[in-house]
Formats: C-alpha cells, sequence, structure tokens
C-alpha cells in the first residue's frame, strides 16, 4: 500500500501573488480553481523545480529510509511527464520520462526509479504538451515505506496584541484541517498575553489568556498546555504570530515527521521576507565569537532551481529561530521550557541547548514562513535583551565566555552604535550588561511586563512609520566611504572630536539632503561630519532621525568604560549563579510558579 507523503501545490493568492514559488511555465499554462485543475495548451511546459512543490529526496532519504517512491497523476488529455532529479553535484537527471493519453478523466501511477538520484538532491515534475490539450488535477508522490509513526502536531502561537495576523492563522488551520483525513492531527494553540482574543477561539484553536511575560512566557505557557494536556502530540511547532502561512507546510511536516527514524530531528523553517516574497531573510545561523549572528543563506531568491539546491545543502547551526521551530514532544519532555527572559535569545539558548544534546536541527525547501523583516521592528529596547540574554546564555553554554570576552562584545557594540549617532541603542547596551551582572536574582525578582514597560517608554531609538513631509524621500545612501576619509573618522571619533564649523552646515534634521542609511547598516564613518542621520528601511516607510551630540557620546565612553572596570569582580559570580539555576528556570514548576498558574 503507498502512503501520499507529497502532493504538488497550486498556486494560492491568498498568502502569496508570487506563481515562482509554486510553478514555472512556458506557453498556455493556466490554473483553474472550484474544480481545481491546471490546463496546458499546445506546446506548454509546466514544471514543479519550486521552493514549495520540489521534493527534499536527500533529506528524506537520510532522515525517514525512504526506499520506494511513486507519482500518481490524475489528468485528462495527451503530455509528456517527466520525473527528474536535481543535485549540486550532477546537474538535472531525467529519471523517468512517461507518454499519457487519456481521453477521460483517469489516475496513472507511476513507479520512479532511483538508482540514478544518488546523495543529495531535489526531485521534481515536468510536464509538457505537444499538439494536445491537458488537463492535470492532481499529482503526489507516494512511498511504501512503512511510516514510524502517525505524527500529531500541536502549534503554539503566543501573540501580544496582533489580532487581524491571528485570526487570519486560525482560519488558514480551519480551512487546513477541513481538506484533512481524520487520522491526521493538526492542533492550534494560541497563548493570548495580550487578552484580547476571547472572539476567535473556534475549534480550530484554542485561546489561552497569559500574563505578558513575553515570547517567552508564551512559548513556556503553551508547553506547559500541551504536555499536559489529554491529547497525545508527536510533536510541537513554536512560531511567531506575524507570519503569513502556506498551509501546505504542516501536511509536508507531517509527513516528514511520520516517516522519520529518529526522534531526535528537529525542524527549523526559514524566514521568507513578507515585503518581498520570493527572498529569504534567513535559514538559521551561526555565532561568531562575540556571540554575534551571522545569517545562514541569507537574502536567496527562491524563485530558480539553483537556488533551492543551495538551500538544501546542510550546514550546522548554532540558532533556529522561533518563527518556526518544530520537535518532538520527547525532545521537549528531555530539553525542558525556555529561560525566563521576556524575548531575545530564547530561542538562541534553546538551540544551544538541544545540540548540546545531540539534537539534529534541519531545515526543507518548502518548509518556511513570510515574516516581517526585523528593520521594520528596530527600537533600542531591544539591545537590552540582546546583552543581557546573550550574557545568560553564553554563561549556561559557553565554557569559553569569560570577563574578557564579554568586555570585548561589550566595548565593540557600544562603540559601533555610538559612533553612528544611535546613543539611546548604545546606552541600551550597557543597561542590558548592567542587568545581566546582578545574576540569576535579576530574573527572579523583576517582573517582566513592568520591565518591559519601563523600557518601552524609555527608548528614543525606534523605528516608526514615516508620514510627515519632512523627511526625504530619496534612495538609500549606499555611497562608499573613501579611504582617507576613513582614516580621518577614526581619528576623530567619527567627528565627534570636531568643532560644529567642521561639519556639513547646510544639514538640518529637515533638509533634502539629510544623510539616510539602511536601519541595520553599521558603518559609522558613512555619518562622517553629518549633524543628523536617518536610520530607515529600504523602502522609507519606517525609520528615525539620529543627531550628533558630543556630550551624549563621551557620556556614553564614560559609563562603559565604569562598567567594564566595576563587572571585573562581580562577572564570575553572576555566570556561576545562571549555570547553577538553569535547570530550576527551565522546569515545569518554576514557570507555573512564575506565571501564577494552579
Amino acid at each position: 500500500m503507498s502512503i501520499n507523503i507529497h502532493t504538488i501545490i497550486p498556486p494560492n493568492d491568498s498568502v502569496s501573488e508570487e506563481l515562482s514559488l509554486y510553478q514555472r511555465c512556458s506557453g498556455d499554462v493556466r490554473y483553474q480553481s472550484n474544480p481545481s485543475f491546471w490546463r496546458l495548451s499546445e506546446f506548454s511546459t509546466l514544471s514543479f523545480d519550486t521552493y514549495f512543490n520540489v521534493f527534499n529526496y536527500g533529506k528524506w532519504k537520510k532522515y525517514c529510509n525512504l526506499n520506494s517512491l511513486s507519482l500518481k497523476i490524475t489528468a485528462s488529455g495527451s503530455f509528456k511527464c517527466n520525473v527528474m532529479f536535481a543535485s549540486r553535484k550532477r546537474g538535472v537527471i531525467t529519471l523517468n520520462q512517461t507518454e499519457i493519453d487519456f481521453k477521460d478523466k483517469s489516475s496513472f501511477t507511476i513507479s520512479i526509479d532511483l538508482g540514478n538520484a544518488l546523495g543529495s538532491g531535489l526531485i521534481y515534475v515536468e510536464l509538457k504538451t505537444n499538439k494536445s490539450i491537458a488537463k492535470v488535477y492532481n499529482l503526489a508522490f507516494s512511498t511504501k515505506s512503512k511510516p514510524k509513526r502517525n505524527a500529531s502536531l500541536a502549534l503554539i502561537m503566543p501573540t501580544y496584541k496582533r489580532e487581524k495576523f491571528v485570526e487570519k492563522n486560525i482560519n488558514t488551520i480551519k480551512e487546513l484541517k477541513k481538506s484533512l483525513s481524520s487520522e491526521v492531527t493538526i492542533d492550534l494553540v494560541v497563548i493570548d498575553n495580550g487578552k484580547t482574543l476571547s472572539n476567535l477561539e473556534n475549534s480550530s484553536a484554542k485561546v489561552i489568556f497569559n500574563k505578558n511575560y513575553g515570547g517567552s512566557g508564551g512559548f513556556a505557557r503553551g508547553l506547559i498546555e500541551v504536555l499536559s494536556s489529554k491529547s497525545t502530540y508527536s510533536h510541537i511547532i513554536l512560531c511567531d504570530d506575524d507570519i503569513v502561512i502556506e498551509p501546505s507546510i504542516f501536511t509536508r511536516l507531517q509527513s516528514f515527521y511520520s516517516h522519520c527514524i529518529s526522534d531526535q530531528i528537529a525542524v527549523s523553517g526559514s524566514m521568507l521576507r513578507l515585503d518581498n516574497k520570493t527572498i529569504q531573510h534567513e535559514n538559521g545561523a551561526t555565532l561568531n565569537k562575540d556571540a554575534h549572528f551571522i545569517p545562514i543563506k541569507s537574502k536567496i531568491n527562491l524563485n530558480n532551481l539553483s537556488a533551492l539546491l543551495e538551500n538544501d545543502q546542510e550546514v550546522t547551526k548554532a540558532y533556529a529561530g522561533w518563527w518556526f521551530f518544530s520537535a518532538s514532544t520527547e525532545v521537549f519532555k528531555e530539553l525542558g521550557l525556555p529561560i525566563p527572559v521576556f524575548l531575545k535569545w530564547d530561542d538562541v539558548e534553546f538551540s544551544l541547548r538541544a545540540t548540546k544534546r545531540k539534537v539534529k536541527i534541519i531545515d526543507l525547501n518548502g518548509i518556511g514562513v513570510w515574516h516581517e523583516p526585523f528593520e521594520n521592528k528596530y527600537s533600542s529596547s531591544t539591545f537590552f535583551y540582546e546583552e543581557r540574554n546573550s550574557f545568560i546564555a553564553r554563561s549556561i553554554h559557553d565554557a569559553d565566555f569569560n570577563y574578557f570576552s564579554m568586555c570585548r562584545r561589550l566595548i565593540k557594540t557600544v562603540l559601533v552604535l555610538s559612533l553612528g549617532y544611535r546613543y539611546d541603542s548604545a546606552q541600551k547596551v550597557i543597561d542590558g550588561t548592567k542587568a545581566a551582572l546582578r545574576g540569576y536574582l535579576h530574573l527572579h525578582d523583576t517582573l517582566p511586563d513592568e520591565l518591559h514597560s519601563q523600557l518601552i517608554s524609555s527608548q528614543k531609538d525606534v523605528a516608526k512609520t514615516i508620514t510627515t513631509p519632512k523627511v526625504p524621500k530619496h534612495k538609500l545612501d549606499d555611497t562608499i566611504v573613501m579611504p582617507h576619509l576613513k582614516i580621518l573618522s577614526k581619528l576623530t571619533l567619527n567627528g565627534h572630536l570636531l568643532p560644529k564649523f567642521c561639519l556639513r552646515p547646510e544639514e538640518s534634521s529637515e533638509h533634502e539632503k539629510i544623510r539616510i542609511l539602511e536601519i541595520y547598516d553599521l558603518d559609522y564613518t558613512k555619518c562622517f561630519r553629518s549633524r543628523y542621520v536617518q536610520y530607515t528601511q529600504p523602502s522609507l516607510t519606517s525609520g528615525f532621525i539620529a543627531q550628533r551630540n558630543t556630550a551624549r557620546f563621551f557620556g556614553i565612553l564614560i559609563q562603559l568604560t565604569v562598567t567594564c572596570i566595576t563587572s571585573y569582580k562581580k562577572f564570575p559570580e553572576a555566570k556561576k549563579s545562571y549555570l547553577d539555576n538553569f535547570n530550576k528556570m527551565t522546569s515545569i514548576i518554576f514557570w507555573k510558579k512564575f506565571l501564577k498558574l494552579k
């Protein structure tokens, strides 16, 4: 008996208008819904070597012991069906070539010869007509390989006052569940930290009110609910609320986990840009020696086969984001709950925890979500969390983390930000370090929602919607700074040592020639001699204006120096406190008390 493991899906306008993520065509090819079919006119080609429709054969073979594969077609008309194998080493190879001629709507199964599908690679279907018209109703890969389990999925989605996103995602799950067989379980648990979703609970989603203890509090509350549920789930998915979902990712994941031979395989979803839907923002990340992120497979345009093959390559990840992360229930039981850090680094720490316990984190083409770009969410308060929480995670997992490596990261980060006039962001980095140096009791005794409110109310560097006419509307400044200006910039602390008359006199916060930089552009030399800098996202729809302030700059340097000196004695005790209390603060007992649950 063959089991369907990968159904070819048609374009889905409700989530993306980008056809290249679903299909590639030449000639006259049209998709019609209700009833659903592709219509191929004479001399047309329809190919599915696309992000959402390639079959990840190499990883299925490696992690699921796949030993047979068939293609079932339901169609009418005359056409040629090619099953192709693509790999980086061998290029594109035809595995099967079949002539099909159906006068009426009929079904046909092709047994795929896998003898030439060697190593890692992708399998896809290509359909071609000659002097005839064809209608294709359904295409699906199936296997006779016996599944290890019937995987059941619990999806945990914390949210805070993002009703429109959550309502759409609940409806997505609702529509998906209508198409599932009774044997497939995919349930959604929404953790409402803002307590604004009282009207959204239905048979497709369970809504639970929770204290606003951030993402980590929301995920912890969801895990407590799922792990103690009467329903038994084989796997758990953690995901953000502000995402757009292609529903097929759940059925693909359910099939993969049903056949996966190990409970120690976690699947992370890639982040696709919501503002440019064929671009992958990242597919996980590694960490450099200062624990700053280096995105994996960043800025890949997923609309061609070579990009999909690059994306298919396995890379060791230090970090898999919780915009979409999944693992077996056994993994979550073994590893425990998130560290209580409100937001930032809860997913990084968990990934480090997982890899130390020999959990393998992989990714698959077609398993990804669209997410608002990080530059749209820039705020100085996040630098507090980045610095404090990275200190905590490194204390727990990095044996080489010491006073000197802490100071190196702190000094570099503060200097880069303050030299670029982002004084408030630099201040939050220092404040985050000071908080971390207070040790575990800082986490235990501080109410996360109150701390977050204080940070939000005090922040100044924050991306806001640009609506005022005084803000310029020309392109980002991508000028390459000349070498002699870079030297002058460094010698004068990026102009902070220069008197005001040496600055560009024509600039003001309302002038059309104000310097404009991308919001995460850290090349502070581009600010040299500017009075004002507008940091913005590429579309220029949100951002903030930073103003050179010499007094503020040197005040930051004094605080930085004092913090480095005074932390010498505090560091060892702080690091030890996080390590000693790690098991405690990731336990269900701790989180139930922290969230004031019965």
